[in-house]
């Protein structure tokens, strides 16, 4: 959800997109997905039933994050409004990120920020 791609050196980490985060605030991420699940429909077979699993743990996983937020003071529903909150909204995407993937092989990669 806020990951990226594998990183270049085939040594099994991620190289994360925390930035969507700052960029565009957790409630327009969740309003994607919804849109992702509302368009997973067709017969009821185990690919699309999985997948709609899968989106839909995506959608309760980004409510945490909102929720994670208001804790450090923090309204990451809404997007970044100036540098200073572009910071912490990328840092708190990156702490949600390694959260969820229990910190295995995560980087705060610069290429992210290109």
């Amino acid at each position: 959800m806020l990951t990226g791609l594998p990183d270049n050196y085939a040594r099994g980490g991620i190289i994360g997109n925390y930035r969507r985060v700052a960029l565009y605030g957790v409630n327009f991420l969740i309003q994607q997905k919804k849109k992702d699940l509302e368009s997973l429909l067709g017969p009821m077979s185990d690919e699309i039933i999985r997948l709609r699993e899968e989106v839909s743990e995506q959608i309760k996983t980004l409510y945490v994050i909102i929720e994670m937020g208001k804790s450090y003071g923090f309204d990451l529903s809404r997007q970044a409004q100036n540098a200073i909150e572009a910071v912490q909204w990328v840092y708190m995407g990156y702490l949600a990120a390694v959260k969820e993937q229990d910190g295995a092989a995560m980087s705060f990669s610069t290429k992210m920020m290109i």
